[in-house]
C-alpha cells in the first residue's frame, strides 16, 4: 500500500473514531418524558435493548401525562428531553421558550374518533367527509372542553360543509370514562387516543371514522404528519452537552431500526407489555393491534415539509403568533 493511500485511510479512520467519540456519554442520566400507554417507543426500546448504555447515557422515563406538562417540564428542567407536539413547540418559541427537536419520536399522533356500533351511518360506506354529516345532531365526547381533541371534531366537521354547533360537545375525560360514556349510549361519539381504535377494531363494539395516523384527510389535522411530535431538549442544553445529545440521536436511530423491523413485533409486543396493562376482556389482544396500528409512526427522523406546515397551522389555530421557520424548529443535524 502507497503512502498517500495510508495517509488518507488513517485520517478517515480518525474521523470516524472521532464521530463515534462525539456520539457517547460518559455514563449521564438523561430524563425523558414518557405518555401513559405506548407513549414514548422508541424510548422505551431503546431502554430495554440497551442502546443507551451503548452510546454511554442511562436513559430515564419520567411519566407526564400531557404535551403541556411536558413543556413545562422541559422548561423547568425537570426533563431533558420531551416529546411534543410541534405546533405547540412553535406556540412556545413565540413566547420565549427555546425548544428545538433533536430526533423524531412520533410522526403522527394517536387520536381517533370512533362513535357507538349502533349510531346510525347511512354515509360509513363513503367515508370522509360524508361520513361527518351523520354526526349532526350528535353528542359527541372529548377530553375536555375547549382541548385540542375538540379542535380536531370541529375540522372534520368543517372539511365536511358544517358547523361546530351541528353537534354537542360533552367532556367525558380520558380512556377509563370516555369508553364506558360512548358504550352506554351518553355520547353518540368519541375522540380519543390509542387503544380506543384497537378496541373498536377487536371488539367490534364501537367503529373508527378517522385517525390521525393513516387518514387521508383534513389536510388541516394531517400536515404535520411525519413530524408530529419530535423529540426536544432545550437549546441551552443542547449548546452545553452536544455529546450527549449525538448520543440521544444514536440510541433513537438505532430504537428505529429495531422497531420498524417486521421480524422485531414479538419483541417490541412484549417491551411495550412490560409497562403497559389493559385489565379488560382482550386485553392483550387490542394491546397488540395498537402497536401494529402505531408501529409506522414512531420514526427518527423528522418531515422538514411536514414541520413546515405544522408552523403554519400553528398561526391559523392561534396557538402561535407568528409563523416560526423550521431551523428554529428543528435541529439541522437532527435525522
Amino acid at each position: 500500500m502507497n503512502r498517500p493511500l495510508r495517509a488518507a485511510l488513517a485520517a478517515l479512520s480518525l474521523t470516524l473514531l472521532g464521530g463515534l467519540a462525539s456520539a457517547q456519554g460518559k455514563g449521564e442520566t438523561v430524563r425523558f418524558q414518557d405518555y401513559p400507554g405506548i407513549g414514548n417507543l422508541l424510548l422505551k426500546v431503546a431502554k430495554a435493548k440497551g442502546y443507551c448504555e451503548q452510546n454511554g447515557i442511562k436513559c430515564e422515563s419520567v411519566l407526564i401525562q400531557s404535551g403541556a406538562l411536558g413543556a413545562q417540564a422541559l422548561a423547568a428542567g425537570s426533563v431533558d428531553v420531551a416529546l411534543l407536539p410541534i405546533a405547540g413547540q412553535a406556540g412556545a418559541i413565540t413566547k420565549g421558550a427555546d425548544f428545538v427537536g433533536i430526533v423524531g419520536g412520533s410522526g403522527s399522533n394517536s387520536a381517533v374518533l370512533v362513535t357507538g356500533a349502533k349510531v346510525d351511518l347511512p354515509n360509513l360506506a363513503k367515508g370522509l367527509p360524508e361520513v361527518m354529516r351523520d354526526l349532526k345532531g350528535k353528542k359527541i365526547g372529548v377530553a375536555a372542553r375547549g382541548t385540542a381533541g375538540e379542535f380536531a371534531v370541529m375540522f372534520l366537521l368543517r372539511d365536511a360543509g358544517m358547523s361546530p354547533d351541528d353537534v354537542t360537545f360533552v367532556a367525558v375525560g380520558g380512556l377509563p370514562t370516555a369508553l364506558p360514556a360512548l358504550l352506554n349510549g351518553q355520547v353518540d361519539g368519541v375522540l380519543g387516543i390509542e387503544p380506543m381504535g384497537a378496541i373498536c377494531v377487536v371488539t367490534q363494539q364501537c367503529r373508527v371514522l378517522w385517525s390521525h395516523a393513516d387518514s387521508p384527510r383534513p389536510q388541516a389535522l394531517i400536515g404535520d404528519r411525519g413530524a408530529s411530535n419530535p423529540m426536544q431538549v432545550k437549546r441551552s442544553y443542547m449548546k452545553d452537552n452536544p455529546q450527549l445529545v449525538a448520543a440521544i440521536r444514536a440510541s433513537m436511530v438505532e430504537a428505529d431500526k429495531f422497531v420498524q423491523n417486521p421480524a422485531n413485533f414479538d419483541e417490541v409486543l412484549k417491551i411495550v407489555k412490560e409497562t403497559v396493562k389493559l385489565d379488560m376482556p382482550k386485553g392483550d389482544e387490542i394491546i397488540a393491534v395498537t402497536v401494529k396500528r402505531l408501529i409506522p409512526v414512531y420514526r427518527s427522523t423528522i418531515d422538514r415539509a411536514a414541520a413546515a406546515r405544522a408552523a403554519k397551522e400553528a398561526v391559523v389555530l392561534k396557538m402561535a403568533d407568528r409563523e416560526v421557520s423550521v431551523d428554529e424548529l428543528i435541529d439541522p443535524k437532527a435525522p
